[in-house]
């Protein structure tokens, strides 16, 4: 037949699957694929490149190839058809009529009949022969548009990509040029600073005479509260050590005093600056030591459950509490013998330390809102808890 002789099946076979072309798409290089080998060639070699010519593509999203496409769909479709061979002719299925005609709106070989029939009404027809010509004609100029667009886009591509690298580079001269002078900047103000560092040690220098003749000492010792000590505790005369008496002393029952817990606070608050004291608790079995807030209750059971900081010896055990932290053990590798207590009111820090061996014992951050004062707690009648004296010296340094 003639269309046969025009067409051979091997033009319409994709080179990849060597079957006829099915959803088929043009690659820049002109060449066709199926869409789906294509696909599973580029999957396996890991980028885009021709299956025919090798040519590789960057970023490329093949367009659809609708001329051989359809004409591909339309062998198919001839090759679905019940048909009858007679000599070298197709013979339509329907009407058994020989295939002369190429109906243009649905891209198909029909027969005489199905042109003057209801499924072909108002549609254009070609003889096969005249047909196939113009289907490769409007193949090659689709893939030349194509080409011409991909080629557009592509300058279009370039020009955008120098554009943005100017800008880029632009931006990179403008924050270079930034840092600079801020580097500069920091330079001066380095030496604007070791300038000042120098004058305050040639200031230092001068002033050792000033602080031997008028030397600044520390702040005054804590001392207890006599007014606030549970009725079973013994203050000493000088206000600095307790002790925890079974015979007790009568005392008037103010709402400052503690009644249920052997404790005392010391006389003085704080609610600024640094503080810190020394508590010798010896061989005391018993013993508490620590800081609390003005406001937490004396009276009752609830004063070591809000507003508390404190480290604790108890039937051989050391642990520490706070607000945010129940008792929780220390580790201590041998007896201790004196606490030392360290208060930064405006850090928010109380930091507990072996004063002997000035090892941190365990430290607490918080925030502090109100006065903070010192506390003791002991029932132990042998050892009293006794807050040592305060010492201070003064080193004199020969600059010369």
């Amino acid at each position: 037949m003639a269309f046969q002789n025009l067409i051979s099946e091997e033009d319409l076979m994709c080179p990849v699957c060597c079957d006829i072309f099915r959803d088929p798409v043009v690659l820049l290089c002109s060449h066709s694929i199926c869409r789906t080998c294509l696909q599973q060639f580029w999957n396996i070699k890991g980028f885009q490149e021709c299956p025919v010519c090798r040519e590789r593509f960057t970023r490329s999203e093949p367009l659809n190839n609708l001329a051989l496409r359809n004409l591909c769909d339309s062998l198919l479709h001839g090759r679905n058809q019940e048909t009858t061979s007679s000599g070298a002719e197709m013979i339509c299925a329907v009407h058994k009529e020989s295939l002369k005609l190429f109906c243009l709106d649905d891209r198909r070989p029909v027969c005489l009949v199905c042109r003057d029939s209801e499924m072909h009404l108002n549609h254009k027809f070609r003889p096969v022969e005249e047909a196939v010509p113009l289907l490769k004609i409007q193949a090659q100029k689709t893939v030349r548009r194509i080409g011409e667009d991909f080629e557009k886009l592509h300058r279009f591509l370039q020009e955008e990509e120098m554009l943005r690298v100017s800008a880029l580079r632009e931006e990179e001269d403008q924050k270079s040029h930034i840092t600079k002078e801020k580097i500069e900047i920091i330079d001066r103000e380095i030496q604007s600073l070791s300038q000042k560092i120098l004058n305050i040690q040639d200031g230092l220098a001068t002033a050792d005479m000033d602080f031997l003749q008028h030397p600044v000492f520390p702040q005054g010792p804590v001392t207890l509260d006599p007014n606030t000590a549970n009725s079973l505790l013994v203050i000493a005369d000088d206000l600095t050590s307790v002790k925890y008496s079974t015979n007790g002393i009568h005392h008037p029952d103010n709402p400052e005093r503690f009644d249920n817990y052997y404790c005392v606070l010391g006389s003085e608050g704080f609610d600024s600056g640094i503080h810190s004291w020394d508590v010798e608790v010896e061989d005391n079995a018993c013993w508490s030591v620590g800081v609390t807030t003005a406001s937490n209750q004396r009276k009752g059971e609830d004063f070591f459950n809000a507003g508390v900081w404190r480290v604790r010896y108890m039937e051989g055990q050391y642990t520490s509490q706070s607000p945010l932290q129940a008792r929780r053990p220390l580790a201590v590798k041998q007896r201790l013998n004196i606490i030392r207590t360290q208060l930064d009111f405006n850090r928010g820090c109380v930091l507990f330390s072996d004063a002997a061996t000035n090892t941190i014992l365990h430290t607490f951050t918080t925030t502090f809102n109100e006065r903070i004062f010192p506390f003791l707690c002991s029932s132990c009648t042998i050892f009293p808890l006794k807050i040592l004296p305060v010492k201070f010296s003064i080193t004199v340094v020969d600059h010369s």
